[in-house]
């Protein structure tokens, strides 16, 4: 009971099936996780998500992520997607290559895909990866969606 409880409410549909990483050639060496997080928070305490390399040429990577998360009663949240390097020793390391944030805020209710730069600065708590140029690192392309159908158990009590 309590684990269907727990995946009703609010959710946003994350999807990422491509983009493109400039600078770092182990295109095979890297996965996505998605995750959602306070915006001053270094990090994050909730559910991520995962998705792994499909497809990749020089640049150009086709990822497989797509799955959801659910929405937190507040609105000052971001969700976070970032590109991590695979490292064989520790698969739970975080060395990041590069990340965007969205606010929660701006996640539309009709699904729309969009270009979103990925960053190298900012990324406090996670080891990062030194890249040689100051050169854009990429983007991702993203498909969000806001499904505010099921309403959170835990304030069904409350209505």
């Amino acid at each position: 009971l309590w684990l269907t409880e727990a995946r009703k409410g609010p959710k946003i549909f994350v999807k990422c099936s491509r983009g493109k990483i400039s600078g770092y050639k182990k295109l095979d060496n890297i996965k996505i996780v998605a995750l959602i997080k306070h915006q001053n928070e270094k990090v994050s305490k909730h559910k991520e998500i995962e998705g792994e390399v499909k497809d990749y040429t020089e640049s150009d990577v086709d990822f497989t992520l797509d799955d959801y998360l659910m929405t937190p009663a507040f609105d000052d949240c971001v969700i976070r997607v970032e590109v991590r390097k695979l490292r064989t020793k520790d698969i739970n390391s975080r060395v990041l290559v590069g990340f965007t944030e969205i606010p929660i805020r701006d996640v539309p209710s009709t699904t729309i895909e969009s270009y979103y730069e990925l960053q190298k600065s900012g990324a406090e708590g996670l080891k990062k990866i030194s890249l040689p140029s100051n050169d854009p690192l990429g983007h991702l392309v993203l498909t969000l969606s806001r499904d505010e159908t099921e309403v959170d158990p835990t304030l069904q009590c409350l209505i």
